[in-house]
C-alpha cells in the first residue's frame, strides 16, 4: 500500500496536511500533485473525492501515470505546505455504496454464478449490471439477504498481496502488481480499489429502486443509507399525497388508481363515441361540391381526420383547419383529383407548412386564415 494515498491508510480522514510538488494551468484551472493526499480519484466504478486544498477548490482528482492529479479553480504554489478537505458527505456516502455493491453482488454470484460486467458510483444512484438475467422475485430476495448482511454489522476486512493470493475472489480484469481484496465474510471476497466502510452496518440500508434487462443480462439502480432513506421518503408523500387526493388509504392506493384508469379509457370511449355522432350531424349539413373548405373550433388533429374522412366523399377537394392567426393552424387535406405528394409540398410551400402523408395530408402551418382560404380557392 502506497504511503502517498492516506485514502487507503484511512478512508476516514476528511483532513489531511501535505506538500504541492506541481501546479500545472489548464485553461481556466490547474492540474495539482500533492506528496501525499486523502483525495480519492476516479476508478473502480468509484468516483473521486471533492474539497479544498486551502482555498483551492478541488473539482475532480484523477490517476494519470500513477499519480493522482487534482484538478483545482486556483493556483497553488509546488513546494509551500497547504491542508486538504475533502466532502465527508460524498466521500462516506461512496463508502456506503461501494461496500453495498460487493455485498450485492456477491450473493448474485452465490446464489446464480453471475458476475458483475458493469459498475458505476454516480452522484443519484449506483448501476450494477450482470450476466444473468433477474426477475421481481430474484429482485426481492437479494434485496432482503442484502440488508441481512448489514444487520450483522461484520467486519469488512481489507488485505494487501503482492501476487495473486492463494484464495478465491472476483475480479473483473487482470491485475499486475500489488493485488487488495476486500473481504465480507460468508457473502463476498473481491479484488477492488475502492474506499470502503469498517463494518456493514455502517452502510445503513440496502435498496434497489429499480432494474431492467441490459445487453442479455440484468441492469440494477440501487442507493444506500441517507439517499435510499431521502428516495423512501419521497415516494411515501407521494403515495400519501394520491391516496389524499383519492380519498383512500395509502395502501389502497394503487387499486384505487386502476379504478381511476378504467373510468377514465370509459369516457374516453363514450367522449368518442358522442364526437362520431356530431360529426356525422355537422356531415349531414354539408352540401356536395367541387370543394369543402372549413375551419374548424378547437378541433384536435384525430378530430379533423376522422370528420374528413366522414365527408371526403361530399367533394373532390376537403381542407379542414382548425387553430388561429397568432398560433398556427393544424390541418388535414382529402383530395382525389391531386397526388397527394405533390400536393403536400405545394401546401407546405405556400403556406409555411409542414405535413405530409399517403391517402391524406396532415400537418401544421403558420399562416393567416385569409392567406389559406385564397390559396385552397385557387386549387
Amino acid at each position: 500500500m502506497r504511503e502517498d494515498k492516506l485514502y487507503y491508510q484511512d478512508p476516514y480522514l476528511v483532513a489531511f496536511d501535505s506538500t504541492v510538488i506541481e501546479c500545472i494551468p489548464k485553461g481556466n484551472l490547474y492540474t495539482v500533485i500533492l506528496e501525499k493526499t486523502a483525495f480519492y480519484p476516479e476508478g473502480g466504478g468509484q468516483s473521486y473525492d471533492i474539497g479544498y486544498i486551502d482555498n483551492a477548490k478541488v473539482l475532480e482528482v484523477h490517476t494519470v501515470d500513477g499519480k493522482v492529479v487534482h484538478t483545482t479553480d486556483t493556483s497553488l504554489t509546488p513546494g509551500e505546505k497547504c491542508h486538504g478537505v475533502i466532502n465527508w458527505e460524498r466521500r462516506f456516502s461512496h463508502m456506503q455504496h461501494h461496500t453495498a455493491e460487493h455485498i450485492v453482488s456477491g450473493i448474485i454470484h452465490k446464489l446464480y454464478g453471475a458476475d458483475n460486467i458493469g459498475f458505476h458510483l454516480g452522484t443519484e444512484f449506483v448501476t450494477m449490471d450482470y450476466n444473468v438475467n433477474l426477475n421481481d422475485s430474484d429482485i426481492e430476495k437479494i434485496e432482503l439477504l442484502s440488508n441481512e448482511a448489514v444487520y450483522k454489522n461484520l467486519p469488512v476486512k481489507i488485505d494487501y498481496y503482492d501476487s495473486v493470493p492463494p484464495i478465491s475472489y472476483r475480479s473483473k480484469i487482470e491485475i499486475e502488481g500489488e493485488i487488495r481484496i476486500v473481504t465480507v465474510e460468508d457473502y463476498d471476497v473481491c479484488a477492488c480499489c475502492g474506499t470502503q466502510t469498517k463494518t456493514t452496518g455502517e452502510i445503513g440500508t440496502i435498496k434497489i429502486i429499480d432494474f431492467h434487462k441490459y445487453k442479455g443480462g440484468t441492469r440494477l439502480y440501487m442507493l444506500c443509507g441517507d439517499k435510499a432513506i431521502k428516495d423512501y421518503q419521497l415516494k411515501q408523500n407521494n403515495i400519501k399525497s394520491i391516496s389524499a387526493l383519492l380519498s383512500v388509504k395509502p395502501e389502497s392506493s394503487f387499486t384505487a388508481v386502476q379504478n381511476l384508469l378504467e373510468e377514465k379509457n370509459s369516457l374516453k370511449q363514450e367522449i368518442s363515441r358522442l364526437k362520431m355522432s356530431l360529426h356525422r350531424l355537422k356531415a349531414e349539413a354539408i352540401e356536395s361540391s367541387s370543394k369543402v373548405i372549413l375551419f374548424m373550433e378547437d378541433y384536435s388533429m384525430e378530430d379533423l381526420i376522422k370528420f374528413g374522412g366522414i365527408i371526403k366523399e361530399k367533394a373532390p377537394l376537403i381542407a379542414l383547419f382548425s387553430g388561429k392567426d397568432d398560433e398556427g393552424y393544424k390541418y388535414c387535406v382529402y383530395s382525389e383529383d391531386n397526388d397527394i405528394k405533390a400536393l403536400a409540398s405545394k401546401i407546405n410551400s405556400a403556406l409555411n407548412g409542414k405535413g405530409g402523408g399517403r391517402e391524406f395530408i396532415s400537418g401544421n402551418m403558420n399562416s393567416l386564415k385569409k392567406d389559406i382560404e385564397e390559396f385552397f380557392e385557387s386549387l
